[in-house]
């Protein structure tokens, strides 16, 4: 099974500081690489496994089902890996 190597999912330089102001904010999702607050029906649902910080297809083997933002996806895989490891929330 092919994956993606995220080297540091959530490790984000802001993580911390978008993740106080959501929860001053009550937000209700959020990126799972940044945390920063997103709107509902937005992002990208990827499959993560914690052990080695891997993405794997997203109707493969199921792991831990994240969700990510618009922009923080484009850290982990191209746009053309998209159909394959990740799936568009609606």
């Amino acid at each position: 099974m092919e994956r993606i190597i995220c080297g540091g999912f959530g490790a984000h330089t802001w993580w911390e500081k978008n993740e106080r102001r959501c929860k001053r904010i009550n937000a209700t999702q959020w990126c799972e690489h940044c945390h920063k607050e997103m709107n509902e029906g937005t992002g990208w649902i990827v499959n993560w496994k914690w052990d080695n910080d891997s993405l794997y297809p997203i109707d493969g083997e199921q792991f831990e089902l994240r969700l990510v933002g618009n922009e923080c996806i484009k850290q982990f895989m191209s746009a053309d890996q998209y159909a394959t490891y990740a799936r568009k929330v609606m």
